[in-house]
């Protein structure tokens, strides 16, 4: 007897809690906790030039729904929520007292509310 498929049913457990990764549960999003990461000031005379890149970034081999924790440099603005690549054209037009140095996974900062850049794409 065939009911096209109406009768199957799956129940899956899938036991998620590693140590090292945060979940959150609300949305499901997960990423690896990293201790490392920082907000501060960046102080005025700098510019946007940094030279963090893939070589200062830390990863592991578990497997974290599809994203691996990148540790690298952002620039966030706490008025819009919004955070840049060092590098992005939106940095200088951004008000210093609203712009802050981060460095760490950009999944911890999406966690927090802040939301990518459409010009550079972090």
């Amino acid at each position: 007897m065939e009911d096209n498929g109406e009768g199957i049913e799956f129940c899956v457990y899938v036991y998620n809690v590693q140590p090292g990764v945060t979940i959150n549960y609300e949305t499901g999003d997960s990423c690896l906790w990293d201790s490392n990461s920082v907000v501060t000031d960046i102080p005025a005379t700098s510019g946007a030039s940094n030279n963090n890149d893939a070589s200062n970034s830390s990863s592991t081999d578990s497997d974290v729904t599809n994203s691996t924790a990148i540790t690298e440099t952002y620039i966030i603005n706490e008025n819009t929520h919004k955070f840049h690549k060092p590098s992005c054209s939106s940095v200088s037009k951004m008000n210093e007292a609203n712009k802050k140095e981060y460095t760490g996974d950009k999944n911890k900062l999406i966690s927090e509310g802040y939301e990518a850049c459409k010009n550079c794409n972090p």
